[in-house]
């Protein structure tokens, strides 16, 4: 972190804010704000000032947030800087959910079926002659194999923004081979403190994090900075949001600390974005076991069209899928040796559909506990 603006920040909110003025301590680093802290504290950490966002709430109770006219400037600098790494503004449509129920022209409920996002991609062309879309990484995955379940790849984007969700390498593969021609792009944000990485243009393997704003750590489940390559949680602190201070905020996410192995880049990086927590299954001695091979095992049968897991509590799983019949015994087979252990119960369902959550995001997997 930026030592001199980290104290600033730190500083004026002893100062000002009746949250911190009880927690920080000239010289000792702050205690780390977690979500439920900032939910219990909403009001003092707000300050008193009226909430401008209310998060969606995907993984917990929303939040209520602000931000200072400096710092909503600052951002649009920000993705405005993002934009020219991108090659400039062309015109897109985007498939995402507003949570204000108010779309733009230019938008769709990404709740639509596969077929209206076609048509409307196709009208979206005629009248506006978009170059490309944006849309969740979940999302995307299901354009690209309508497309090439019908030998139709779409050369015409140009340009396609994949957010929101975590895209998978071999999820990125498919929908590389359905768009050919498409800068595929991606940035990792939170609603709590905007922007905060773009994944690597050059290589796609790494995460730029964009430095002038957001102070980052990654720390281990004591506390302590994580190595080069170690799993820890994604910790923010805010250095120009006066309105509704965030200092040391654990956002929820998990990343690995690292150089982007494009070697053109020398500030901080991500070798890896691994999601949220809550999609990280907790394990019977307290750690969180990372679902990505759980992911790859279960991708590997033909006859599997979707799937979810959910964790109901610690040795309690329910196992959700779309596909052909009698597929239970292999896939609760397989979710056992990934897990190491027998739980308590495995419920498996075949299931007709598996909606989105209601902020109109996917999650492959997900624990409640």
């Amino acid at each position: 972190m930026d030592a001199e603006r980290f104290n600033r920040i730190a500083n004026y909110a002893f100062q000002t804010n009746s949250y911190y003025r009880n927690r920080l301590e000239p010289g000792v680093l702050p205690p780390i704000l977690t979500r439920d802290l900032l939910r219990e504290h909403n009001d003092d950490i707000l300050n008193g000032r009226p909430a401008m966002l209310t998060t969606s709430g995907s993984t917990t109770v929303p939040v209520r947030l602000g931000f200072s006219p400096s710092r909503i400037h600052a951002e649009r600098r920000q993705e405005a800087r993002v934009l020219d790494m991108l090659g400039g503004r062309i015109p897109l449509a985007e498939m995402v959910l507003e949570q204000t129920g108010r779309y733009a022209p230019n938008q769709l409920p990404v709740m639509a079926s596969v077929g209206e996002q076609i048509r409307f991609l196709s009208e979206m062309r005629k009248q506006r002659a978009i170059q490309g879309f944006n849309t969740y990484a979940t999302n995307a995955k299901s354009l690209a194999s309508y497309f090439l379940e019908r030998g139709r790849p779409q050369s015409w984007v140009k340009r396609l923004g994949i957010f929101s969700e975590t895209l998978h390498e071999a999820d990125e593969a498919l929908v590389a081979r359905a768009f050919p021609k498409a800068l595929i792009w991606s940035t990792y944000s939170a609603k709590e403190c905007g922007l905060i990485a773009l994944r690597c243009l050059d290589q796609g393997e790494g995460w730029h994090v964009l430095d002038g704003i957001l102070g980052i750590e990654i720390l281990d489940n004591q506390g302590t900075p994580c190595s080069p390559g170690q799993v820890g949680r994604v910790v923010v602190t805010d250095y120009l949001n006066s309105y509704c201070p965030l200092i040391r905020y654990d956002i929820g996410d998990l990343a690995s600390p690292g150089v982007c192995p494009c070697g053109g880049y020398s500030g901080k990086a991500f070798t890896a974005l691994y999601g949220k927590v809550r999609e990280a299954f907790l394990m019977p001695d307290g750690s969180r076991k990372l679902t990505y091979d759980l992911t790859l095992q279960f991708r590997t049968l033909s006859a599997l069209h979707q799937f979810q897991v959910v964790q109901r509590s610690v040795r309690h799983f329910e196992i959700l899928y779309r596909g052909e019949p009698g597929l239970g015994s292999t896939l609760e087979a397989r979710f056992v040796s990934f897990l190491g252990y027998t739980p308590a119960s495995i419920e498996v369902r075949r299931v007709n559909s598996i909606p989105r959550r209601a902020n109109g995001k996917f999650f492959i997997t997900w624990s409640e506990v």
